[in-house]
C-alpha cells in the first residue's frame, strides 16, 4: 500500500486547486482518501497587459512544498461564439488570454508532476462521468460530502465557492476513473 498525492486543478484567473493524499490499497478496493492536504486559490498575477494570469511562480513554489504524484487539470477551451442579444461573436482577445494562462499553468505543472502523470479532462467528461450537471450547486453539494479528512470548512459548508469544489471533485474523478486506468483516454 502506498500513499500518493494527487493535485485537481480548475485553471483560470478565478479557479482553485486542490492537494488530497490517497491510499492506493490496491486495484480491487482503489484508492482511498487519507486526509486533505490543502485547498487554495489560483494564485494569479497582473501581466503586462494588464490581464491576470496564473503566478507560475507561486504555482512552482506551491508544488515544490506538496510535491504532487499525479496532477489532473480541467481542459477548459475558448467558447467558439458569444452570444450578445441577437448578435453572435468571437473574442479573439479573451482566447488568447485563455489559451496563455492555460499554457503557462500546464507547462509549470508538467515540469513539477512530469507530463506522463498529468492529466487533462474536459469539464463535460468528468462532469458526466460523476453524474454532475452545469450546476455549481450541485459541485459544492457533491464536493462536501466526500467525506474527505480534513477537508477545510471552506469546502463543506454553504460558502464553499464552486471553484474550490471543483478542484477538489478532479481528484474524485481522479480516484474514481484515472488511477490504474493512466492509458485511459481523457478528453
Amino acid at each position: 500500500m502506498t500513499e500518493i498525492t494527487v493535485l485537481g486543478i480548475d485553471p483560470g484567473a478565478s479557479g482553485a486547486c486542490a492537494a488530497i493524499r490517497l491510499l492506493d490499497a490496491g486495484r480491487d478496493s482503489g484508492p482511498q482518501y487519507v486526509k486533505t492536504l490543502a485547498v487554495w486559490d489560483m494564485p494569479t498575477t497582473y501581466r503586462y497587459d494588464g490581464k491576470q494570469r496564473p503566478n507560475v511562480q507561486s504555482i512552482e513554489e506551491i508544488l515544490g512544498i506538496i510535491k504532487p504524484d499525479y496532477a489532473i487539470i480541467e481542459h477548459v477551451h475558448a467558447r467558439e461564439l458569444f452570444d450578445k442579444g441577437s448578435k453572435r461573436w468571437r473574442n479573439p482577445a479573451a482566447e488568447w488570454s485563455l489559451a496563455q494562462g492555460f499554457g503557462m499553468l500546464l507547462s509549470a505543472v508538467m515540469l513539477s508532476v512530469g507530463a506522463e502523470r498529468t492529466h487533462l479532462v474536459t469539464p463535460s467528461v468528468w462532469k458526466s462521468r460523476l453524474g454532475l450537471t452545469a450546476s455549481k450547486g450541485g459541485s459544492i453539494s457533491m464536493a462536501s460530502g466526500l467525506g474527505i479528512p480534513g477537508l477545510s470548512s471552506k469546502v463543506t459548508s454553504g460558502s464553499c465557492r464552486h471553484d474550490w469544489a471543483e478542484a477538489v471533485l478532479l481528484v474524485e474523478y481522479f480516484r474514481q476513473f484515472v488511477h490504474g486506468n493512466e492509458g485511459a483516454k481523457l478528453i
